[in-house]
């Protein structure tokens, strides 16, 4: 994409050289619970094998500060077995230093190798005061059958009855939004080695891309995406989790540590909200 012949200015840039900065980033410290398929009120995607799932349900994934680091330049989330029973640990990390609303974001990453049960994420989500929250994955590889280049996951909470009402734009019941995604499920596209994935947020679409090449586009002018143009202001993370809902528990063929890596994250914008923190 020609960013500058598009009026692009390229309002923040991190290369992490400098470790993992606590003015700009935070590791979280939490625990969730992995539930079954009928207690989840999200669709689940069509390839999880729900039984499996099921059965994996109550058991914790630990989000510990110690699985975030910054190694040789890059920003390094891992997880692994926590060693007690059945659970886990992940790691997750928000950045705090800026909130924005639209413009082209730009992350380069590693992701693990396609395993059940492992699933990298990196995308925006509504900061905290907002009424309207919408989140957006810009990577979300869904453990070894979800073979997705982005799961261009919505979520948001209405402004009314603030209820949480989410849209993978990947997988449904039916699968009927397979047509945004011609390729997206061609795993050698994305390991191994880096790539770059991007989405452009703009007033009126979703536009996404990986390694420069559009592989989906949503108008957001219409119900129900119509939350994504009223201008919230959202924050950028990173997570990599282990077990959670909507993609097959981890198995025997699961390899555990593994680790998500981001070498360089990018925003630009031609319009749009760009607030310091």
């Amino acid at each position: 994409m020609d960013l500058k012949g598009n009026g692009y200015r390229l309002v923040f840039e991190e290369n992490f050289n400098g470790g993992m900065e606590t003015n700009k980033w935070k590791a979280l410290d939490e625990t969730v619970k992995a539930h079954s398929a009928k207690d989840n009120k999200e669709t689940v995607p069509t390839h999880v094998n729900t039984q499996a799932a099921s059965k994996h349900a109550g058991a914790e994934l630990h989000y510990i500060p110690e699985n975030v680091c910054c190694e040789n330049g890059e920003l390094v989330i891992r997880a692994d077995r926590d060693g007690h029973g059945d659970g886990f640990t992940g790691g997750k990390a928000v950045c705090n230093g800026f909130v924005f609303s639209y413009g082209y974001i730009e992350v380069t990453a590693l992701v693990p190798d396609f395993q059940n049960g492992v699933w990298p994420v990196f995308g925006f989500c509504g900061t905290d005061g907002t009424v309207y929250k919408p989140m957006v994955d810009i990577i979300a590889v869904h453990g070894a059958k979800g073979k997705n280049a982005a799961g261009m996951y919505m979520k948001w909470t209405d402004d009314i009855y603030e209820t949480q009402h989410s849209v993978n734009c990947l997988y449904d019941a039916e699968d009927r939004y397979r047509r945004f995604y011609p390729s997206s499920r061609v795993p050698d596209k994305l390991t191994p080695g880096y790539h770059v994935f991007a989405v452009e947020w703009t007033k009126d679409r979703l536009k996404y891309s990986c390694d420069g090449e559009v592989y989906c586009q949503v108008d957001i002018t219409a119900k129900p995406f119509d939350t994504f143009t009223c201008g919230a202001l959202v924050k950028l993370t990173a997570g990599l989790s282990v077990g959670l809902p909507n993609i097959d528990p981890p198995d025997a063929n699961t390899v555990l540590p593994t680790e998500f890596k981001i070498k360089n994250i990018k925003v630009y914008q031609n319009d749009g909200i760009f607030v310091k923190r």
